[in-house]
């Protein structure tokens, strides 16, 4: 299977995502098309919310807005009002995630 075309662009392949069960999945866009669009904001972020840089599930301070992640509390991505919104940082994100919490990650920049 030869990777499929560029959602985007219309030109390049799309980028590798992941493998499942031997078979290779595929992102919707290039590599290229990913990079330039990485400073688009997320649904959260066009709402006006603003991560804060105190965890509101622990209370670590963090010292670098990397180190928090923006979470909904009702798990519905599309509703981005503010008391929806939890800023966690990265212990209580991956806690969150491996508890399988009623809490949803919000939308995130793609990897590369």
């Amino acid at each position: 299977m030869s990777h499929p075309v560029c959602k985007s662009c219309g030109i390049n392949a799309c980028a590798p995502n992941y493998i499942k069960e031997g078979t290779q999945h595929y992102r919707s866009r290039c590599n290229s098309c990913i990079k330039r669009n990485k400073t688009k904001q997320v649904a959260w972020q066009r709402a006006g919310y603003k991560k804060k840089m105190l965890c509101e599930k622990c209370g670590f301070k963090a010292k670098q807005q990397a180190q928090m992640f923006v979470w909904h509390l009702d798990g519905n991505r599309k509703n981005v009002t503010p008391t929806n919104l939890k800023s966690v940082c990265a212990n209580c994100n991956v806690e969150l995630a491996v508890t399988r919490s009623t809490w949803k990650q919000g939308d995130l920049v793609p990897d590369f």
